[in-house]
């Protein structure tokens, strides 16, 4: 292909040869030819367009003949040419992704440059991804059907199987192993840009509805920035989450009787406080495994008992931070992880590897539901789990569900099986949850509704040190100065330093940081200032709304015909002003650090398309509440106007609480799951 040497070219010039090759022989080549009919599908036609003009601007039409002193004119007119802004800015990106992007099997030359090298991952594949059994081997009938084996549902099932109870766990991701869950730095949860391994794949389209009224929708096959960042795998987002596992504050369970109920919110107290929960909280943090100091946040978050396992160990940025704000009168200490410090059932404490975020753990060291509940649900011999199967509908009579349909993926052919049951736990999260169940004619006018999540704030700073790159599990310290501190405009939240960044971000973020956006200064900056970037960042809750709501389209539908949603997205005015109050306050703690250039509002992720409302801490779709006119669920998550139809995820939650939700979505689910156990009066 004749453009080929001239978009080498041009390549070297964004990224060129100084000591470490330069982008056609460092990664980009690499990538371009294999994703170019898949990933890069949308770049091509821009890129193309670039050599073309490269081509036509230079002395005998070939930009590549040319000795880089010619070629350099050329690229400056390209650069500059506001109509092909676009198409360079495409060059730049890709050239971008090739050098710094990259997978474990295939390491780009950013990686080698910047020292980062993951680990290689662990088993092929887990005992419990290996377990599943066939359709053909489904029971006509089961106690109870749980649909989704993620954060929730996992629980649930080993709360039931243990209790005596017939479970059928139906998990609508394949086996995956943790090879093909780690290392993949664009198609991995965290970066998710392309056809995210995680996901349920093509054909489950997303329809978002825009205050203005535009409609848009994204294909689970893209950037998961566009569809949603949920994970869908064995253990759902615990399976590749950075496991911060807080409790949630006294206060974020009364929000109402705190803050009122400000406009057109719908912000509510939950049905119970902490105190009810705190038994579950702990008895979750036993069994899932969480390593922390319980006498750093003991004075807000009240603790019956320790941690089973002490923090992580501290790291340069937790001293730094931690010293500065003893200085501004506050608290700070580790950040509880679910993570092993220790050796513990079997498997090995953290070994701090580079990419914990986003990733499935090499070593087995992160805890989540794939290795703790759904094993021991297993283990009870009452609990079979089906993978690749789709629950389509919830077959009920007044209130009472009786069957459920599947569709099971077997071999690259489509199965659809009815299964019987007693009762049914819904467990896919604060988006397919509402989806089936109104789908299948469930659930009242407050079922979808109150969508909500976290709206976060990032602050970044130049440190006094230079700080370890890709340290694990990437967080480190923590405060909570900022939440519910009588200034913060809706309860403010959670205070931690920022995410360790994979070479890719800290590309993209580049020239956000002060950096240059490109060529041999990109590189130095790279390789010199990434060590000095330290940041804040702030987890505010948002404002749940009843109008910023999940519900079904009319006519677009998902591969197994099961209607597409439409989110809304809806914002309140008080979210925007908690958000600029956890900006400010971290600003002011790394000040107090003796950090500079600090800079306010950077954006996380530099975008690559529109962004979803719909995020991996969205709650409130189902929400619990005593008031069937205010609340989709009873306090146990019982689907109101149902006998057996209960909900196991985040959205049970009336709010999102200032910090990260999995460990409450785990607890509550834990204290519900109980009680259908125990409670006579439910059909087996």
């Amino acid at each position: 292909m004749r453009t080929v040497p001239t978009l080498a070219a041009l390549a070297d010039h964004v990224i060129p040869a100084d000591g470490w090759p330069a982008a056609w022989d460092g990664g980009v080549a690499d990538y371009v030819g294999f994703e170019a009919d898949r990933d890069l599908a949308w770049a091509m036609p821009q890129l193309n367009r670039l050599c073309r003009e490269a081509d036509r601007l230079a002395p005998g039409n070939d930009f590549s003949a040319l000795p880089p002193t010619g070629q350099k004119p050329v690229v400056a007119r390209l650069s500059n040419d506001p109509a092909l802004a676009a198409a360079f800015a495409t060059l730049v990106r890709v050239c971008m992704e090739g050098y710094y992007g990259g997978a474990r099997d295939r390491p780009p030359a950013g990686w080698k440059m910047l020292a980062f090298d993951p680990p290689a991952t662990g088993p092929e594949m887990t005992a419990a991804e290996s377990a599943g059994i066939t359709a053909s081997a489904l029971r006509d009938s089961y106690d109870v059907l749980v649909l989704g084996a993620g954060a929730g549902g996992a629980v649930a099932a080993s709360v039931l199987a243990s209790a005596g109870a017939r479970v059928l766990l139906v998990e609508r991701s394949r086996p995956m192993s943790d090879a093909e869950l780690s290392g993949d730095h664009l198609h991995g949860k965290r970066l998710a840009l392309y056809h995210p391994v995680a996901g349920p794949g093509p054909g489950n389209p997303r329809l978002v509805r825009e205050p203005d009224g535009t409609l848009w929708s994204a294909d689970a096959d893209g950037s998961g920035e566009s569809w949603g960042l949920n994970a869908m795998c064995l253990g759902g987002g615990t399976r590749v989450w950075q496991a911060m596992a807080w409790r949630f504050l006294p206060d974020d369970f009364r929000m109402a009787s705190r803050y009122g109920r400000p406009g057109t919110s719908s912000l509510t107290d939950w049905p119970f406080g902490y105190a009810d929960l705190e038994p579950w909280y702990l008895r979750v943090e036993h069994e899932l495994g969480v390593a922390g100091d319980a006498m750093s946040f003991s004075e807000r978050m009240p603790r019956s008992a320790g941690y089973p396992m002490p923090a992580l160990p501290t790291d340069d940025v937790r001293r730094l931070l931690a010293a500065a704000a003893g200085r501004l009168g506050w608290s700070a200490g580790p950040i509880p992880f679910a993570v092993n410090s220790t050796e513990r059932h079997g498997r090995p404490a953290c070994t701090g590897c580079p990419q914990c975020l986003g990733h499935s753990c090499p070593s087995g060291a992160k805890n989540g539901t794939h290795n703790t509940y759904t094993p021991r649900a297993l283990a009870t011999g009452n609990c079979d789990l089906i993978r690749s199967a789709q629950a389509v509908r919830i077959r009920h009579s007044r209130g009472e569900a009786d069957a459920v349909d599947l569709v099971v993926e077997e071999n690259g052919t489509r199965l659809s099986r009815t299964v019987r049951c007693g009762r049914v736990v819904v467990a896919a999260g604060s988006v397919e949850t509402p989806r089936l169940l109104l789908a299948s004619g469930l659930g009242n006018d407050q079922l979808g509704r109150h969508l909500h999540g976290h709206r976060l704030s990032l602050v970044t700073a130049r440190a006094p040190m230079p700080l370890p790159r890709f340290r694990g599990p990437g967080h480190s310290v923590a405060t909570l100065a900022a939440a519910h501190d009588g200034l913060a405009p809706l309860g403010g939240g959670v205070m931690y330093d920022m995410f360790s960044p994979y070479p890719l971000q800290f590309a993209r973020m580049a020239h956000a940081l002060g950096g240059p956006p490109l060529g041999v200064e990109h590189k130095r900056w790279m390789r010199s200032e990434t060590a000095y970037v330290i940041g804040v960042m702030g987890m505010g809750q948002e404002l749940p709304l009843p109008h910023s709501r999940i519900e079904l389209h009319p006519s677009v539908t998902d591969r197994n015909g099961v209607p597409a949603v439409v989110s809304h997205r809806a914002d309140h005015p008080l979210t925007a002003a908690n958000q600029d109050y956890l900006t400010s306050t971290a600003s002011a703690w790394l000040s107090e650090a003796g950090c500079t250039d600090v800079r306010e509002n950077i954006a996380i992720f530099a975008p690559t398309g529109p962004g979803s409302p719909i995020t991996e801490h969205s709650v409130g779709t189902a929400r619990m509440g005593d008031d069937p006119a205010l609340s989709a669920t009873d306090r146990f998550g019982l689907l109101h106007g149902t006998r057996n139809v209960h909900v196991a995820d985040g959205s049970l939650l009336p709010t999102s609480g200032g910090v990260n939700p999995t460990l409450t979505i785990m607890a509550n689910v834990l204290r519900a799951a109980t009680h259908w156990a125990t409670d006579q009066r439910m059909p087996p």
